[in-house]
């Protein structure tokens, strides 16, 4: 068994990774695909809340996002990556909640370190959060983006 693992272990990944996407208003499990030596594309399952806003408000999301790694040619160092999220959404207000659809989309620019199949990014940007199912419940407006991806290529 050790000497299995061992093997996998050594041998050439093949271009598919899970991950744990534990951002900066987000938490889920993803799957990314390499499509280019310079690009994937990856989707992902997230329970989202921007707590940082102060507005209570939480989602459950589905994500699409391309990874874009221009100065390397492979899928390890300096990244760029737009996103879009649509998500259900619950926002309160004092007593009253509302619930509704919302979306996000943004961009991001970061590291990604690979170290034999195990993969981890850091980056930072922007995203505008349209988290509003009725007027004066949720939010809409540009605030700050941080990734923070753990990963398994496989």
């Amino acid at each position: 068994m050790i000497a299995w693992f061992a093997v996998a272990m050594a041998s050439e990944p093949s271009p598919n990774s899970v991950q744990l996407d534990l951002g900066l208003a987000v938490a889920g499990v993803a799957y990314e695909r390499e499509f280019l030596p310079w690009m994937s594309g990856r989707l992902a399952a997230q329970v989202t809340s921007p707590w940082y806003t102060g507005r209570r408000l939480a989602g459950m999301s589905l994500e699409a996002r391309p990874f874009f790694f221009p100065w390397k040619g492979t899928l390890v160092g300096v990244y760029v990556s737009p996103f879009f999220r649509g998500a259900a959404i619950k926002a309160v207000v004092g007593d009253e909640s509302r619930t509704g659809w919302g979306w996000t989309a943004g961009a991001t620019a970061g590291l990604n370190v690979e170290v034999r199949r195990l993969l981890f990014r850091v980056g930072g940007g922007a995203q505008y959060w349209a988290y509003e199912p009725e007027p004066g419940f949720g939010l809409t407006g540009f605030w700050p983006d941080v990734d923070l991806i753990v990963g398994y290529r496989f």
